[in-house]
């Protein structure tokens, strides 16, 4: 199977799996919050951005902690894995580089 075949089947693997929840995930917003900011969408539009960035700040609980979530690793159609970590290292991680590339370069 070409790895083309694979990651349409991937993709259609994962599109099935969210519209069964239809809910924002974390580690999923601090992703693509990273992903957009990489990609230059502070100079397009930032609307998207401060939603992903009121999202996480608002999943954030008093502790400190994000809430642990459903797992969205899965591979093998059948295998899945989670890393608890990943639910507080990528949202810090994404609102970080949110403030930086993005709150700090307004004040400029």
């Amino acid at each position: 199977m070409s790895a083309l075949r694979r990651l349409l089947n991937s993709l259609n693997l994962f599109k099935n799996q969210m519209a069964h929840g239809n809910r924002s995930h974390v580690v999923n917003t601090a992703w693509a919050l990273l992903s957009l900011i990489g990609a230059g969408q502070v100079e397009v539009d930032q609307k998207p951005l401060h939603r992903a960035a009121r999202y996480l700040i608002n999943a954030q609980m008093e502790s400190g902690d994000f809430p642990q979530q459903e797992i969205m690793g899965v591979f093998n159609r059948n295998c899945m894995i989670t890393y608890a970590a990943y639910r507080n290292i990528f949202p810090i991680w994404a609102l970080g580089e949110y403030r930086s590339k993005v709150l700090l370069q307004q004040g400029e």
